[in-house]
């Protein structure tokens, strides 16, 4: 319920903001108030790079990494990391899968900010999301978070190239 309080505030307040005011009047106020925030992959040096890795009862279901930079928030271009695992769990006590199924994962950035990243996470069966949600990333320390029951992400930086 939090995640959607959160969408709907961050939606509600750019919907707002550009109904009180010309889309290019809009763009260029923020840019200028905004600066720099976090992002991936694109056009950032090898130099700084976060870890990830997503466990599912302790044990490493999924491991990478990807250089990360501040740039302009238009900058942004869309990515997904997919990786693949065996089901044998229920998600959101709901949704169970069998021990044979492929689950599809997928990480993408879902927006920066000036101290953090936002990563989108989501887990889908050929023929059902079974989780999505966010993870906030700080890109200079260790964040960790539960994300349903028995499943973790874990992001740290990496050390200097």
């Amino acid at each position: 319920m939090t995640k959607i309080l959160i969408l709907m505030i961050m939606f509600g307040f750019v919907a707002s903001a550009s109904l009180s005011a010309s889309p290019r009047q809009t763009q260029s106020q923020s840019q200028a108030a905004e600066g720099p925030v976090w992002g991936w992959f694109q056009n950032c040096p090898e130099d700084k790079a976060l870890g990830v890795e997503v466990k599912r009862d302790g044990i490493v279901i999924f491991h990478s990494s990807f250089p990360i930079c501040q740039m302009p928030r238009e900058d942004h271009k869309w990515k997904v990391i997919v990786f693949s695992f065996k089901g044998g769990q229920a998600y959101h006590a709901e949704y169970h899968t069998l021990p044979t199924e492929n689950i599809e994962g997928n990480i993408w950035l879902a927006s920066g900010d000036s101290d953090a990243l936002v990563l989108g996470v989501s887990f889908a069966t050929k023929k059902k999301i079974l989780l999505n949600t966010l993870f906030v990333a700080k890109p200079n320390g260790i964040s960790v978070g539960k994300i349903d029951r028995g499943i973790v992400i874990r992001t740290f930086p990496l050390p200097s190239k």
